[in-house]
């Protein structure tokens, strides 16, 4: 896995390098010669991670001589973005907007190209001190078997299609008839009646409860379908908060309770409604039965439908009936590698029917393990790239809950350097979160993961490009244009966003879930909900993207530097919070947030004329 990662981690360092040794900057402070050398070096591991491919999650160097190699190719990067934001604020300065004006009459600017050379050089001593004995090198690779190796499977741009919004479902229909019965068979019980859906992660429970939900009987039976995305966190009063924003389609944080719970029950009262709770994982009896107390007030025939990874939950919540979720058969799997990969039956010789056919069986006939790895086979006619994804190691595991998960590694893997990094990014969200189109790709870009090559689109583009390559392997999905607005949102499922955070690891902090006190890591993704507790002010010495929802934001200590920071994304965020952190973050690009910014913060923040800011 640290393989991969910093596979990712290397191509925008590496586009960042050629364009600093091209730069008058390089040859004024005097670090050619070093950067050619770092170039050389990176031009060897980039060669080395792309040899072993997969097989290094497996058998490859010791985490810690790849962990080294990748906080020193962060580093570097992180340096490289304070040289653009210093050389951007040297032209805005500079009448002339000559750069060397500004490197050789300034005492302060003469102090930070010494600064600059000297940190220039420890990286590089740092770089070769990693890989410094060619020899050990060299034995590393040539000792990492390379049986079964998967070469990353490389997308033309522009290949790729905006997938259509339409509802993945095959082999459901005669489940989703008993479902849909069981949930409009009466209307006479007292207590609502709860129908749950158990099956495993990625077998398609969302999918078919949204597919119930367009049931013409289900639209005639219920006068309101309301859904709420629960995942792990099922505090009574969060989970207010979230079924209040699907019934009144307002924000909740700056509610009380009081208001929260008077609105519920305003909009279910006397109404015959259907709740849609995905993705359930509380097995406590006390919190169900407090929040189900606040459904009363619906008409004789409310129900709730439930999907749950496991079957206690369901009993737990004395469900009228529990529908376990099969697999789907090697049939159905078939057309949905099809319906995935782009490629009819007709239109694939008989060698090509047979290899995709065992990797079909190798996902168990679970959906997102099928969806994914056909993705990454979507145009591509060579059968050696076929070959090599059903051979691979990945796909051996005999528990099926392990396989599905490998097989979303797997499809990480053969992505591209530059979409395993956007991929990546998305990790700062909460689960179920709804990404803007827009907003992420603009993300993107400034986080240098876009690359234009020698090429002369725009980097918009490129990035929707990107967009849609994670869309066709279901990185992304659940698509949604705005007709009105044209806004394009998308959500990640939930096994696909635990696979970022595990990819990750101890690059993101989450909180209120992860301790900050007993660790030491290094932070560059944080993410923040629902939470009052200070956060450290270490985690923002090497951070790059903050994503704070709900809730105030503090700090142990006063903010002094945010040089790292490229991104800030604020959602239902307090008013009075947001210039005690922001304004010290001097090289910000991107601040999206609900909070309109005064002038004195604006003058304060830089905001005006160095950052993009889109209000939420």
């Amino acid at each position: 896995m640290e393989a991969a990662l910093l596979s990712g981690a290397l191509k925008p360092a590496a586009d960042k390098l050629v364009s600093l040794i091209a730069s008058e900057f390089a040859s004024i402070i005097g670090v050619t010669k070093d950067l050619a050398e770092l170039q050389g070096l990176f031009g060897d591991i980039t060669s080395w991670v792309s040899a072993i491919g997969v097989e290094a999650t497996e058998t490859g160097p010791s985490p810690n001589w790849l962990k080294q190699l990748k906080a020193v190719t962060d580093d570097f990067d992180d340096l490289l973005y304070r040289l653009e934001a210093e050389k951007h604020k040297a032209d805005v300065n500079s009448k002339n907007h000559v750069m060397a004006n500004w490197c050789c009459t300034k005492p302060k600017s003469a102090l930070h190209r010494t600064k600059m050379a000297h940190e220039i050089k420890e990286i590089k001593s740092r770089f070769a001190k990693i890989v410094k004995q060619r020899s050990d090198f060299n034995a590393i690779a040539s000792s990492t078997p390379v049986t079964h190796h998967v070469q990353p499977i490389h997308r033309t741009r522009g290949e790729l299609s905006i997938l259509a919004n339409t509802t993945d479902v095959l082999g459901r229909d005669e489940l989703k008839y008993n479902i849909v019965y069981k949930l409009v068979e009466t209307d006479t019980q007292e207590r609502i009646s709860i129908v749950s859906i158990a099956g495993l992660g990625g077998s398609g429970k969302t999918t078919l409860a949204k597919y119930i939900c367009q049931d013409s009987k289900i639209k005639q039976h219920f006068e309101a379908v309301y859904w709420v995305h629960v995942s792990q966190e099922f505090e009574v009063e969060k989970l207010l908060g979230k079924l209040f924003e699907s019934v009144s389609g307002e924000k909740s944080e700056l509610q009380t309770l009081q208001h929260k719970i008077k609105t519920i029950s305003d909009k279910l009262s006397k109404r015959k409604f259907l709740l849609v709770l995905d993705d359930v994982w509380n097995e406590d009896k006390h919190e169900w039965e407090q929040f189900e107390h606040h459904l009363n007030n619906g008409a004789p025939g409310s129900n709730i439908l439930l999907t749950t990874r496991d079957g206690k939950v369901a009993e737990v919540v004395k469900s009228a009936k529990i529908f376990n979720l099969p697999f789907l058969s090697d049939d159905h799997g078939w057309k949905l590698f099809q319906r995935s990969s782009g490629w009819d039956e007709e239109d694939l010789d008989p060698e090509f029917i047979e290899v995709g056919k065992e990797i079909v069986k190798k996902c168990a006939g679970v959906p997102i393990a099928i969806k994914s790895l056909a993705g990454n086979l979507h145009g591509k006619r060579d059968l050696k790239e076929w070959l090599s994804l059903r051979d691979s190691n990945l796909l051996t595991n005999s528990d099926i809950k392990h396989r599905v998960f490998e097989s979303l590694w797997l499809s990480y893997f053969l992505l591209s350097d530059d979409l395993k990094q956007c991929f990546l990014l998305c990790s700062i969200f909460l689960k179920g979160y709804c990404m803007d189109k827009a907003h992420l790709i603009s993300q993107w870009i400034t986080h240098g993961f876009v690359s234009s090559g020698n090429g002369s689109r725009q980097l918009e583009d490129i990035g929707s490009d990107y967009f849609d390559s994670l869309l066709k392997v279901s990185f992304l999905q659940d698509l949604d244009e705005n007709k009105v607005t044209g806004r394009v949102t998308c959500k990640m499922h939930d096994l696909v966003h635990e696979l970022t955070r595990q990819i990750l690891k101890d690059e993101i902090t989450v909180i209120p879930t992860n301790s900050t006190n007993d660790h030491n890591q290094i932070c560059r993704y944080l993410s923040v909900a629902s939470s009052t507790e200070k956060v450290e002010r270490k985690l923002f010495n090497k951070l790059r993207a903050l994503f704070v929802m709900r809730g105030s934001f503090a700090t142990d200590k006063p903010i002094k530097k945010g040089y790292c920071v490229r991104s800030v994304i604020l959602e239902d965020i307090r008013r009075t919070f947001v210039p005690l952190f922001v304004s010290n973050l001097n090289i910000l690009d991107i601040l999206e947030s609900p909070i309109p910014l005064s002038k004195n913060f604006q003058k304060l923040s830089r905001i005006v004329g160095t950052c993009r800011l889109f209000m939420l």
